[in-house]
């Protein structure tokens, strides 16, 4: 299976996704819709907050698309494209697909990641969606609970926040 990616109006992702799902009814192809769990706090008190991880971006996983399911999707409340481009379709790369399977194995909502920080104060990803990712963070906000990772999609970079929990490590590394 292939990875394509979806460009639409930021803020349709929702309602696109209910079209697409109860519109079509082609086997093997799945609709996805990447968000993340992040820890805001307004007024004093600290909730957990789901956002888009990729705003503006579905996923399809699929073997292709073919020009008649292009024609029919294109149709859709809030299609812009699909990346590259309408004329050139094409999958994620490899790197970018590993990426992409690996933040929808819990679902389309990363959790919180669990980390610790070591004697050197270097962070450490005991698991959730940032395990594997160490050497992508470029920021960490240990108030706020977050860490800024640098992303890839085709070629262009983006700066994605992950919540984080800070647990206790007893082992000293």
């Amino acid at each position: 299976m292939e990875y394509y990616v979806i460009q639409l109006l930021t803020g349709k992702e929702e309602s696109f996704l209910k079209y697409a799902r109860n519109s079509l009814q082609e086997k093997n192809i799945r609709f996805f819709w990447l968000r993340r769990e992040l820890f805001i706090k307004k007024a004093g008190i600290t909730k957990k907050s789901v956002s888009s991880i990729f705003p503006g971006y579905i996923f399809i996983e699929s073997d292709t698309v073919s020009y008649d399911f292009y024609k029919n999707i294109r149709k859709f409340p809030g299609f812009c494209r699909f990346l590259r481009d309408n004329d050139d379709i094409r999958p994620l790369p490899n790197d970018d697909k590993k990426f992409v399977y690996q933040l929808s194995l819990n679902g389309e909502i990363a959790g919180i990641s669990k980390i610790y920080f070591n004697k050197d104060d270097k962070i450490k990803v005991i698991s959730g969606p940032m395990k594997g990712l160490e050497g992508e963070i470029v920021k960490v906000d240990k108030r706020k609970k977050r860490a800024k990772i640098k992303l890839k999609l085709y070629e262009d970079s983006f700066l994605i926040d992950f919540g984080f929990e800070l647990i206790e490590h007893s082992s000293e590394e």
